[in-house]
């Protein structure tokens, strides 16, 4: 194992613990970006365009679930930052694939099966 993927996975135990510090749905939240970002890099969902635009949707809602719960009053979310966060996901969900096309001649020399490749 190399240094930095030693240090990478020393880090996930560390972050979790220390967002648990701010309570259990914190931590939750911590594991779960965890668990979408281990699934877009090893599990190859990067590899394909479905699989990485619904990670990378669901990696910058569960960030901004986060964030929110942290920065709040409270950690748990009212109906304002539901509607914005939800709001948000759908426009990630809708528009993220757009910065696959300026690199199809990469993304066809990986081996990727982006959106504007597919389409």
């Amino acid at each position: 194992l190399t240094t930095a993927t030693i240090l990478r996975w020393a880090l996930v135990p560390t972050c979790i613990g220390l967002s648990a510090l701010y309570g259990a749905n914190l931590a939750l939240a911590s594991a779960s970006l965890t668990a979408i970002t281990t699934a877009y890099n090893e599990l190859k969902l990067a590899g394909h365009w479905f699989g990485k635009n619904l990670s990378a949707t669901f990696g910058y809602t569960v960030f901004g679930i986060g964030a929110t719960k942290l920065m709040g009053k409270s950690t748990s979310l009212d109906e304002i930052s539901l509607q914005a966060i939800s709001t948000s996901a759908l426009v990630i969900l809708t528009t993220i694939y757009v910065q696959d096309c300026p690199d199809v001649t990469g993304h066809r020399a990986l081996g990727r099966v982006t959106l504007p490749i597919s389409a």
